[in-house]
């Protein structure tokens, strides 16, 4: 078996790029796998590597990927973050440029060359970007166009007679003779052309499609079916490209125009009639129960049996309607006059207002009341009605409409024009308006993914160009940190304002605007290369620390502390105590006292004997256990709190399992090392399966907390723990 080397930078980079791509829609969390396993397996290739079956497969990529996730999201998902991981996102988040400079370098470690020389694939890469790809739909005059040009890029490699097939004979035969909707045969033709451009840029040994010659078109396909990166661009597109191949091979190979299939002459105002009236809601294609409920309208209506084959009558019906999700929608029925003209007004006073872009989703989300009632129920339903209404006033994408088939969507530099142009900071409700043509999701993604894009507090963002910090003042805030560093290890976010505040107030003043979280997070990106910023936490990049590890450096430098030094800590700090931290590295005696951890002094085989005695089964509520004389001498007086901590961190026999650590209250289970109950959730199960209550949350909750295992009615799944609770009582007749 290949040995399993360590993740690098690279494989991490194309692991986040693609988990990326997934969590924005554009790929399944499947397909995003296979192929971050395939590329990470062929980068391993040249590198000479060796691999086998297991070596970066999809199981491991799989797994890797809830690791990224974790990283991505801030907190453990399934697998805890790797501190590549975390480092990668942080690069990500703070350092765009750089982040993309990597990825580049990944993508081309990760190539697949089947020859010595393969460069990038740009027929690719514009497949993604230019109007061929975006604009499928494309008017016939535009798309001859986009034909031509490219037949102008190729003039040197490729020449063909005036009687070779091209874009437009084959769009002809597909739409006139194949019966094809102008929408797929459009669709179809710059499929062509992307391929056979692909060909001849990667220089493909055969790289020519539009010919007369059969065997050097199916020669060209075979080469274009055995590429990685074309299957891989043909699989993101369902297929589009190998199928539109398949067909101009057929066109080519029964000689195009001799190729005549019979559409069955009829008058498509009889089918159209029985559509609206007696299907309103849409005809499913291929259903023998909907053909004869057609069949017998058809009867009912004209008072004769319809006089054509069943494939003819299905195929009449298809050129009637708009065709989605493999049912026929009549567009009458989609939207009346007064809703179809509201639509596109709102769109074309869009595009008239300066908008180039508008995306489904968000368009979908702004008649979502208006198409209460009406045939529309989701954004990719109006993408193919827009698609079948489309005059030629706009161009229709995968994702969006256009108003100008040159227009280059990208979202990023829409956002950050926003922000700039309102040179204060804006919450998401203001931006989600400005932008309504993005959805909202797209726009959180975006704010996120760039450091740039600088949080507010409050659900607000600006970015980074509208604040004003000199050379000299950004000199002057490094000297403050520097110092505080070499005096105590950090300085806190809140503390480094504050020491600005008073020291130079005036570049406060200069970015009045910005709140102090503003302030901090524009210092934070400015700051990114020379210090470590970690949560409210800024130290040496050399000697980075977490907030875990400031509050554990308070508990292990104190002898003693008592709880509202650590809260007036907390509040230095602007942030919560991490309670965990505080009991890895002290001992609580009290509510409000703790000491250092090394006057602990505990009897554990008399102290668990003594916790036997309350707990006669698999666990007790901490809270249960109120009388303390039975136990022996710890040198500090028993309580809840010295017996939470002893539970916790020093009993061989028992653990303590609870939501987390509660500032004036001792709430969870002491549960038994022994009785195969591991985590919280599994205690919350069998508590409540075992209470004799009705499995109902609001119940289960307040059940939970008269009990002693909550301090709060309020837990994340408990919807799911209920569910589970009722399996387990079920299974064990409780």
């Amino acid at each position: 078996m290949a040995r399993q080397k360590q993740w690098d930078k690279y494989e991490a980079a194309i692991l986040l790029d693609y988990y990326l791509q997934y969590l924005d829609g554009k790929l399944t969390r499947e397909k995003a796998i296979r192929i971050v396993s395939a590329k990470l397996r062929k980068m391993a290739e040249t590198k000479n590597i060796c691999i086998d079956e297991i070596y970066r497969n999809t199981n491991g990529i799989a797994f890797q990927m809830h690791s990224m996730e974790s990283a991505y999201k801030g907190f453990t998902v399934m697998k805890p973050a790797t501190k590549l991981f975390i480092e990668t996102v942080r690069l990500l988040k703070n350092d765009k440029e750089q982040y993309n400079k990597l990825l580049k370098e990944a993508r081309e470690m990760a190539e697949v060359p089947p020859k010595d020389s393969r460069e990038e694939h740009p027929a690719i890469e514009s497949e993604t970007k230019s109007s061929v790809a975006e604009f499928e739909f494309a008017k016939d005059t535009e798309l001859s166009k986009v034909r031509n040009e490219q037949g102008k890029d190729a003039a040197n490699v490729v020449t063909r007679s005036r009687n070779t097939p091209n874009g437009d004979t084959f769009f002809r035969w597909l739409n006139e003779e194949q019966g094809m909707a102008s929408s797929s045969c459009r669709s179809y033709v710059s499929a062509i052309n992307t391929a056979e451009r692909y060909a001849i840029e990667n220089n493909f040994n055969h790289c020519i499609l539009y010919t007369n010659n059969y065997q050097e078109a199916k020669a060209t396909a075979d080469e274009l079916f055995g590429d990685y990166y074309f299957m891989e661009c043909n699989d993101q597109q369902h297929n589009r490209l190998r199928t539109a191949i398949n067909k101009l091979l057929t066109y080519i190979e029964n000689g195009g125009n001799d190729i005549v299939v019979q559409i069955p002459s009829a008058d498509l105002a009889s089918f159209t009639e029985i559509l609206i009236e007696r299907f309103p809601k849409g005809y499913r294609i291929g259903s023998t129960i909907e053909l004869k409920r057609f069949k017998r309208y058809w009867e009912e209506l004209y008072d004769v049996k319809i006089d054509m084959d069943d494939s003819s009558v299905e195929k009449n019906i298809e050129h009637c309607g708009i065709i989605h999700e493999e049912k026929i929608y009549m567009p009458q029925k989609m939207l009346d006059e007064n809703m179809k003209e509201k639509l596109f007004s709102y769109i074309n006073n869009s595009f008239q207002s300066g908008k180039s872009v508008i995306y489904y989703e968000a368009l979908f989300k702004e008649f979502s009341d208006d198409f209460f009632g009406y045939c529309m129920y989701n954004a990719s339903m109006l993408h193919a009605y827009l698609d079948y209404m489309n005059d030629g006033s706009y161009f229709v994408g995968k994702d969006y409409i256009l108003k100008d088939a040159s227009v280059k969507v990208e979202p990023y530099d829409e956002i950050k024009e926003c922000l700039i142009r309102q040179a204060a900071p804006m919450g998401y409700g203001e931006i989600f308006v400005a932008l309504s043509h993005i959805s909202e999701q797209k726009i959180r993604n975006i704010l996120a993914q760039n450091g740039e894009f600088v949080s507010n507090g409050r659900g607000e963002y600006f970015h980074i160009d509208i604040t004003t910090f000199s050379d000299d003042e950004m000199g002057d805030i490094t000297e403050i940190i520097e110092n505080t560093i070499a005096e105590k290890q950090f300085i806190s976010g809140n503390e480094l304002v504050d020491s600005i505040k008073k020291k130079y107030p005036y570049v406060i003043e200069q970015n009045a605007l910005l709140s102090d979280i503003g302030v901090r997070n524009a210092i934070r990106y400015k700051l990114k290369d020379k210090f470590s910023f970690n949560g409210n936490i800024i130290s040496s990049s050399k000697k980075p620390l977490s907030m875990m590890g400031v509050f554990a450096d308070f508990c292990r430098q104190r002898a003693s502390f008592t709880l509202d030094e650590l809260k007036i800590f907390k509040q230095e700090l602007g942030t919560e105590i991490y309670f965990d931290a505080v009991y890895e590295n002290s001992l609580r005696i009290s509510k409000n006292e703790f000491v250092a951890k090394t006057q602990a002094s505990f009897r554990l085989e008399e102290t668990d004997a003594v916790i036997d005695r309350f707990c006669d089964v698999d666990y007790i509520a901490i809270r249960k256990i109120n009388q303390f004389g039975l136990f022996p001498d710890a040198g500090f007086s028993w309580n809840s709190f010295l017996l939470e901590h002893y539970v916790a961190m020093y009993s061989p026999n028992y653990k303590l399992l609870h939501s987390n650590y509660n500032e004036g209250a001792c709430v969870g289970g002491i549960v038994k090392k022994s009785s195969g109950i591991d985590t919280f959730d599994e205690l919350v199960i069998d508590v409540l399966a075992r209470s004799g209550l009705p499995l109902q949350k609001e119940t289960a909750l307040q059940y939970l907390c008269d009990e002693g295992y909550m301090a709060r009615r309020n837990y994340s799944g408990i919807e799911q723990l209920l569910i589970k609770a009722k399996e387990l009582r079920n299974q064990k007749g409780l």
